[in-house]
Parts: C-alpha cells; sequence; structure tokens
C-alpha cells in the first residue's frame, strides 16, 4: 500500500515524488495512475530498434515502459491487461484514504480512472489470463516488463512468479507454484498457517510459467487453496489475478492429459484457441 501523505501537493517537493523513502499525496497518486492509462492503446517501436530515451525512474506509463522495453503490439496488448490489473490493486488498496477527502475533484478523478479500468479488464473485476505462443514469441519478456513495471510502481510486494517446475521458476526468477502455495505433492495438504495467509494478504497477482505441465488436479488444488489463502471462499481463486503462460504444445503433465484442448476454427490450417478446462477460468483465446 502506498503512504499517503495528508500534505497538499504543492507542499511537497518535486523529487520527493520519486524517493522511495518519501510519502506522496493522494492527488499526486491519481495523477500518476490517470497518466499512466493515458495512450496505452498507442505504442510507436522505433523502426531501427534503438533503445528508446530513458524511462522514469518511478511511474511510468503503460506506453512509455512498453516502448522501453520495446514490446510489440500483441506483446504491449497483454502488458497492458497484467499492468491495469495491478493499478486496479493499488487504487483499490488506497480507495478507503481517497473516499474519505471531501474533496470533489478528486472524487471525479478516481471515479473517471475507475471507469478506464473497466474498458481493459474483464466485468468481474478479475484477470484470469492466458500467456501463449511457441517459444521465442516473447512470453518471458512481457513477464519481466510487468515486473520492471511493478518495481517501478512500488508493487512488487503484490506479485509472485512461480512455475510449475524447478527449473522454469529458476529461469524466470520465481518459485515452484508448490512452494508459493505451501504445498507438497500430497493429494490433501493441510490448512495454511495464519503466518502463511498473513504474508499472502498483499498480493494481488500470481504467475505461473509453463502452464502446459500441470495437473487438473493441482489446478483445483489451486483454486482451493487460494481461496484459503485470501480468506475469500467464495470467489474463484481467491478473487486474485492469475496470468498462465505457457505453450500447450510443448512438456505435457506427466502421467495425466493436458488441461486444455484445441479447437481447429473454421479453417483446418489454423490453430483458433486454447481453453482451460474448467468453467470460467480462461475465454476463448486466440494464438
Amino acid at each position: 500500500m502506498f503512504q499517503i501523505d495528508e500534505r497538499s501537493a504543492k507542499d511537497v517537493a518535486k523529487d520527493d515524488v520519486y524517493n522511495t523513502s518519501k510519502t506522496i499525496t493522494r492527488v499526486e497518486l491519481l495523477e500518476h495512475i490517470e497518466e499512466a492509462l493515458l495512450r496505452r492503446n498507442c505504442i510507436q517501436v522505433p523502426a531501427d530498434n534503438s533503445q528508446p530515451e530513458r524511462l522514469e525512474t518511478f511511474y511510468p506509463t503503460l506506453e512509455e515502459h512498453s516502448r522501453h522495453w520495446t514490446l510489440n503490439d500483441k506483446q504491449h496488448m497483454a502488458f497492458v491487461l497484467m499492468a491495469s490489473a495491478l493499478l486496479q490493486q493499488i487504487l483499490t488498496t488506497n480507495s478507503a484514504d481517497i473516499n474519505q477527502t471531501p474533496a470533489s475533484d478528486l472524487l471525479a478523478r478516481f471515479a473517471r480512472i475507475s471507469a478506464q479500468l473497466e474498458e481493459i479488464l474483464p466485468s468481474s473485476k478479475q484477470l484470469l489470463m492466458f500467456l501463449g505462443g511457441c517459444g521465442g514469441t516473447g512470453k518471458s519478456r512481457i513477464i519481466q516488463a510487468f515486473l520492471d513495471f511493478a518495481r517501478r510502481w512500488h508493487s512488487t510486494s503484490s506479485v509472485i512468479v512461480s512455475a510449475t517446475s524447478g527449473i522454469a521458476a529458476m529461469l524466470i526468477g520465481g518459485c515452484t507454484l508448490h512452494s508459493a502455495l505451501g504445498i507438497s505433492t500430497k493429494s490433501n495438504p493441510p490448512k495454511p498457517s495464519q503466518n502463511h495467509i498473513i504474508a499472502w494478504s498483499p498480493i494481488c497477482i500470481l504467475i505461473i510459467d509453463e502452464v502446459s505441465m500441470m495437473r487438473a488436479s493441482l489446478l483445483d488444488l489451486l483454486d482451493t487453496r487460494l481461496r484459503q489463502l485470501k480468506t475469500r471462499f467464495n470467489k474463484l481463486f481467491g478473487g486474485i489475478h492469475i496470468v498462465f503462460s505457457g505453450d500447450f504444445y510443448q512438456l505435457p503433465p506427466v502421467g495425466t492429459a493436458l488441461i486444455a484442448c484445441e479447437n481447429m476454427g473454421r479453417k483446418k490450417k489454423k490453430r483458433s484457441i486454447i481453453i482451460i478446462k474448467r468453467p470460467g477460468i480462461v475465454e476463448n483465446l486466440l494464438e
């Protein structure tokens, strides 16, 4: 959660905004989020692949960050979804402080930003996304760009990066999914401890790499466990945002079938969609 300064924006030095040890005002926080969402559908990558201009240390916009990481159009679309989910969490976490202020312009800006995020994210306000593609299409680069975005927005504690195997976890600088959930290979793990629940309290986004190796039983356990960890028993996956990343044409789970199926679409030569086999989790996704 951001530390909110009770002073007005005029009373805070300009360099305070980009100092991690300083607080920012409510006005500044909303200004940063609103500016970040501007021109989100417009990205201009240098034609010669040269590095764009230097990125601001903190609070970059979505368009600036994509340009800095030289994401292409499709990569940018995926990044915008992930980054918007994070900005929604930042806004929601501080909504109580913002709604308590009598300033009408502040409340109007809050409502305007909320409307923008509603245009980007699903109507359920929960992002459940499949980030797919064969090797070399930039899945890991999107994840790394997003993690850098979270760092520049002081929100790394809100994100967990995991993978279904130890090697994959090491390659993306994360942990195994079992470790993140606090479970072993046993089919019926004990309920999470209070310390584990507290550790998960700030987390709003879970990234799972190499999802093709996930068993159906682990997917079910993931749902049950997240409901317990977030103490939201009536919410799918405890209400947190999840990004499933991987390629279902690569390694399958050991000793069982894939948790996905293929729909060949209208043209036989075109693989059209991948669907996670669980109602409501992932919508049809074009490759």
